[in-house]
């Protein structure tokens, strides 16, 4: 099945004035597409200074069964991380990408209880990519595939 199948139609006219804001069923966008290692890396954290929430020192380590754990750890007031989350460290590159967002169901109740209750954050809209790396050059080089 093609994506023209899923997506109809395919082929619009996108308002120029939002389409960087406001995405589109099957829109193509630059995303940052993540190359992770055969091991990946963790940014360990730490404060530089008790007293100050904002000065941290860091060092990349592979992950090992240790990460993701509870541990005594100051927080880093810009971090915002929680007793069991780790930074996740990889490279990046932008790259173009179909978008697919989600026909979801709203519950209006559920909704207005999520927001009563503190808990906005479970609103949030997702969206998919499907990252699209056939693209080719008319006239080649010697970085472009085949």
């Amino acid at each position: 099945m093609g994506i023209t199948q899923l997506i109809d139609p395919f082929y619009r006219d996108l308002d120029s004035k939002t389409f960087r804001r406001n995405f589109e069923n099957g829109q193509i966008a630059w995303v940052p597409t993540a190359f992770t290692p055969d091991i990946p890396r963790i940014m360990e954290v730490q404060r530089l200074d008790p007293s100050d929430h904002f000065a941290a020192k860091f060092e990349l380590k592979q992950m090992t069964d240790q990460h993701f754990r509870k541990r005594d750890k100051l927080p880093i007031k810009l971090l915002n991380l929680g007793e069991t989350e780790e930074l996740f460290v990889t490279q990046c590159k932008l790259r173009p990408a179909i978008v697919l967002l989600p026909s979801g169901v709203l519950f209006e109740d559920l909704s207005k209880r999520l927001r009563q209750m503190g808990k906005g954050q479970f609103e949030k809209e997702v969206l998919g990519v499907i990252p699209y790396t056939a693209f080719r050059r008319k006239t080649p080089t010697r970085a472009s595939p085949k």
